[in-house]
């Protein structure tokens, strides 16, 4: 079946081992889908009623439906088969993530391997892009994780494919990425900087998305509104590494105007210090309050500024001569 990349909506009794042992999905030489599979029946009825199912859309993909042999079928496979064991490099490419996709949750698809470098390729907003790529302990690792061929992640479904260092290198260059190893800090705190003012510790724990922050304290000038810094404790040195790769992004993924965020790292003895208050100086003198009694200048409207005669103000309204006048004998120099 050509254009075919996905189960046949047929009942599991007229595909000879089931859908899920029946169907022997082909691919590229890279590993992703080629859009052919074989299907064999347990009648020869179902095969024609499988034929009839030609130029016929599976989804929203139009595909064709032609007649096979076992031969067709296992020479195929064993070309699949080469291709796939012809790996140099225990590297595999993922496509098809979605732009909330974790690496935490990717690795528990492959519990029983041994990941030593996890890569996603990023958007401008510093979200997934799609795609990412895995380094495995061995060769063997990696053959055993492009079985997979597929894997269900949230609402998508992730294609596992062989790659190399050279296209890692090509879609991540190495000078965006963070020099910083475990090796290089001590302890599990960041620093941010160029932070707004009114951030909140929400906003902070969403910029680290799927990272575990243990604790955030912002920083904050005497009114309350953040000074531009803030400390983040992580759980272990491994997370805090995956925290600097957030240097230089902006705080808000969909907002392209945000200023972007400065995380390096910090210790808990800068933590403790105490903060600069980032505030302008002051370009005069502090107010002094002058009371100046006005008295003498009352009008004929009312009386001294004493009295207790009424009179409307300019909106109508009837006021008390003395409390209008002492509003107006306080004057700020």
């Amino acid at each position: 079946s050509s254009g075919i990349n996905a189960e046949l909506p047929l009942r599991p009794g007229d595909i000879k081992g089931g859908k899920k042992n029946g169907v022997d999905f082909i691919r590229n030489d890279d590993g992703s889908p080629s859009g052919i599979c074989f299907v064999e029946f347990l009648t020869s009825e179902d095969v024609q009623l499988a034929l009839a199912k030609d130029k016929k859309y599976l989804g929203n993909r139009f595909c064709h439906v032609l007649k096979s042999s076992v031969t067709e079928r296992d020479a195929a496979l064993e070309k699949q088969k080469e291709a796939l064991s012809n790996i140099t490099e225990p590297i595999v490419k993922l496509r098809g993530l979605p732009y909330k996709a974790m690496e935490s949750e990717i690795r528990e698809f492959f519990p029983d391997l041994e990941i030593i470098s996890f890569e996603m390729v990023l958007n401008d907003l510093g979200n997934c892009a799609g795609e990412a790529f895995l380094e495995f302990a061995s060769i063997h690792d990696a053959k055993e994780a492009l079985k997979y061929f597929k894997i269900k992640y949230l609402h998508r479904c992730v294609d596992v494919m062989k790659s190399s260092k050279a296209e890692w290198l090509s879609e991540i260059p190495q000078s965006s990425k963070v020099t910083k190893t475990v090796d290089d800090i001590d302890e599990p705190i960041v620093k941010l900087d160029g932070l707004p003012a009114n951030v909140s510790k929400n906003q902070i724990v969403d910029f680290f998305f799927g990272l575990d922050c243990k604790t955030v304290q912002i920083v904050r000038k005497p009114k309350g509104d953040c000074n531009g810094e803030a400390f983040i404790q992580f759980g272990d040195l491994e997370t805090t590494v995956r925290a600097l790769e957030k240097n230089g992004e902006p705080l808000e993924a969909g907002s392209r105007d945000a200023s972007e965020v400065e995380v390096v790292a910090s210790s808990l003895c800068e933590w403790r210090k105490e903060p600069k208050v980032k505030m302008e100086a002051p370009t005069s003198a502090p107010s002094k309050r002058k009371v100046i009694d006005h008295s003498s200048y009352s009008s004929s409207r009312h009386n001294d500024s004493y009295g207790s005669s009424r009179h409307n103000d300019s909106y109508g309204n009837s006021r008390n001569n003395d409390s209008y006048s002492h509003d107006r004998r306080i004057k700020i120099h």
